[in-house]
């Protein structure tokens, strides 16, 4: 009995010295992973977007000029971005006589591309496309809406820049949040957004005061602590989650359902209750940019880019776990909404419009977003860009 009790704690020993060996080489890789990816990206600061505005009193924040380098975390990318003396991400100047055709994409951070250097945007890809007679401006601000965007195209007019023959609006699902000036999280008013409504034939928006100092530099110091090889396993897993949906339904399968630590900006502002009035109120500012573009003799168009919700085959497994919530049942019985409502506006009003979600719900072997970070990757904006491309040759664009 005593031979037996002393070979079992030899086993046990065993065991949880092979426990620690596994612990230890764990730990040991996880360490050294961590300097070599701080060796190769903490020389760039971590991204965040107060780094590279300021307050606007008519439009929120603007974007400061000058050259940045940074490390976006959430999409695990090295970025370099230089944003003009126009406040634009683009190194196009003011034509006086134009040596070419200029084409001008207006949006928000999709058009910016928070997580892709210059030269990776869509905007880029389609500027290779068009080729060299063509000039294509990145003219995208993280998160403006339509109303935001008709007063830059206002300021950059009046500074004199030539936004070009043509003006493309990239509409997002967002844009009817940003209008009402709504938090994307909970629909409460959002102080550091105006708010934009038509009022007797012309657009009105309420001024936005400075807010609190922001804390830049702790902001960069908390996010410089952060783990790099943690966020590289998560993009890892996103990845390969996203390449292989059925993953998802397998642990449906089993019971185990992946939580969501918010309804998503698409689902809150097309499904929660009052959607019709905040499409109505974006609806009357469309018509208005449509105007604006028009009076400053260029030919308008609108390009609808979805949301990764409705793009991505692996955030319809995770949403299809949450049917029995009614907001997400509400989506995913009308996934299309915001970009049927969109085309048949348009339609009435004699707009020219299209859609980029049938060629990014074309079968692909790998994300066209980052999943975390909520953008178009590199491989994403090819596709749009190849989307936008077909369009603007069958509307001659630009003239």
């Amino acid at each position: 009995r005593a031979g037996r009790a002393g070979r079992s704690a030899g086993r046990a020993a065993r065991a949880a010295l092979a426990l620690l060996l596994v612990l230890g080489s764990l730990a040991f890789v996880f360490a050294l992973g961590e300097g070599v990816l701080r060796l190769l990206y903490g020389g760039a600061p971590p991204y965040f977007f107060s780094r590279i505005v300021e307050h606007d009193a008519q439009r929120g924040w603007r974007l400061v000029p000058g050259d940045y380098e940074f490390f976006n975390v959430a999409a695990f990318t090295r970025v370099r971005a230089s944003i003009s003396e126009y406040g634009i991400r683009s190194t196009a100047a003011p034509i006086v006589a134009p040596p070419r055709r200029r084409l001008t994409v207006i949006g928000d951070s999709f058009v910016f591309a928070e997580a892709l250097s210059d030269g990776e945007r869509f905007t880029d890809a389609l500027q290779a496309l068009v080729g060299p007679d063509v000039e294509v401006v990145n003219a995208g601000v993280p998160g403006y809406g339509t109303g935001q965007q008709v007063l830059l195209v206002e300021d950059l007019r009046a500074r004199g820049f030539a936004l070009g023959s043509a003006l493309i609006h990239a509409f997002f699902t967002n844009d009817i949040l940003d209008n009402a000036g709504l938090d994307y999280d909970s629909l409460d008013p959002d102080p550091k957004k105006p708010v934009f409504e038509v009022r007797d034939g012309a657009l009105v928006s309420t001024a936005v005061a400075p807010g609190p100092p922001i804390p830049t530099a702790a902001i960069s110091a908390q996010m410089a602590r952060r783990s790099l090889f943690a966020a590289l396993l998560r993009q890892r897993v996103e990845v390969l989650v996203a390449s292989h949906p059925g993953i998802l339904r397998g642990l449906g399968g089993v019971g185990v359902r992946v939580p969501l630590p918010r309804p998503p900006g698409v689902i809150l502002g097309w499904y929660a209750p009052g959607w019709e009035e905040r499409w109505s109120r974006t609806r009357d500012v469309l018509r208005q940019f449509a105007q604006t573009a028009r009076a400053g003799g260029a030919d308008f168009a609108i390009a609808f880019i979805p949301s990764p919700f409705q793009a991505e085959a692996v955030f319809e497994e995770l949403l299809r776990a949450h049917r029995d919530e009614p907001l997400y049942a509400a989506f995913l019985d009308d996934v299309d909404r915001p970009q049927r409502v969109l085309l048949e506006f348009c339609a009435v009003e004699g707009l020219s419009c299209f859609d980029t979600t049938p060629a990014l719900r074309a079968p692909r072997d790998e994300p066209a977003y980052f999943l975390h970070e909520g953008h178009l990757s590199a491989y994403g904006s090819r596709i749009v860009a190849d989307a936008f491309h077909d369009e603007i040759l069958a509307r001659g664009l630009p003239r």
